[in-house]
């Protein structure tokens, strides 16, 4: 079964009996992943996806936002199954990782170019600004600990736009602020799969770049929201929404899972 999300955009395909339960969230561009949610549910898994930042209940980039705003999703899936796995990309991984540090009903990570550390906003907050620098999540009310974007760093005017070297540099600036920001893997109940691709910001026709979009000196330009999804009946456990900003791994897909019998096992 396949429903559409409203208010906010996304998605929830649930199999016959699944295996597991899995909340896929996407990075700064704030889509919905479809074909992701409805792979894995091709293997097994109950899969939800929307676009979590961005409408009147959030703040319109990633900027403070409260780490409770997932839980309703996280409610949803659990009462499918008690093998609850988040699939998250860039900085949709950074939220990944925090939600289950801080969750434990959350049994499995797939965290596609993660971080060790919670960075600044992409993107304004309420006041519609993105400076001063601020962190991107909060929890229980209170702003996380966060490493700032060095904004000295000047992204170069070449293709593909390579970001690793921003990042560095920022993690040096403020080193001091590192340890105090790095999120607490060791609380997740298992291990995680971390993959690492390029920070790079690719550019094709699907997803065009400017190496002015690629690192948040200033506030983004506007995008074009993403369009619905797929048909189906409305469904809404909370609000959010997104724009299209800073996502190094906009193009890259997840792989078929490994797994014995083409069903997932958590």
């Amino acid at each position: 079964m396949e429903d559409t999300l409203r208010s906010p955009e996304g998605i929830f395909v649930r199999p016959d009996d699944p295996d597991c339960a899995v909340l896929v969230l996407s990075g700064s561009s704030g889509r919905v992943e479809a074909d992701r949610a409805r792979m894995l549910a091709s293997h097994g898994a109950a899969a939800l996806s929307y676009r979590w930042f961005g409408d009147g209940d959030l703040p319109p980039g990633i900027c403070e936002i409260p780490l409770e705003s997932f839980t309703p999703y996280v409610d949803r899936l659990a009462e499918l199954s008690d093998n609850l796995a988040i699939v998250g990309t860039s900085k949709g991984a950074e939220a990944a990782l925090l939600l289950a540090a801080h969750d434990p009903r959350i049994r499995t990570v797939v965290a596609i170019a993660p971080t060790h550390v919670v960075w600044s906003n992409v993107g304004p907050g309420y006041d519609g600004e993105t400076l001063p620098w601020r962190s991107s999540w909060t929890l229980d009310g209170k702003p996380l600990p966060f490493v700032p974007f060095d904004t000295t760093w000047t992204v170069p005017d070449e293709e593909p736009v390579v970001l690793e070297p921003g990042y560095t540099q920022s993690l040096r600036v403020a080193a001091d602020q590192v340890p105090e920001a790095t999120i607490p893997v060791e609380r997740i109940r298992q291990p995680s799969s971390l993959t690492h691709p390029p920070a790079i910001a690719p550019s094709s026709p699907a997803s065009p770049r400017s190496p002015a979009a690629a690192w948040p000196t200033a506030a983004p330009p506007k995008p074009t929201p993403p369009s619905a999804s797929s048909p189906g009946p409305t469904s809404a456990p909370h609000s959010a929404s997104g724009r299209n900003r800073r996502d190094p791994t906009l193009n890259h897909g997840l792989r078929r899972p490994c797994c014995q019998t083409g069903r997932f096992r958590l």
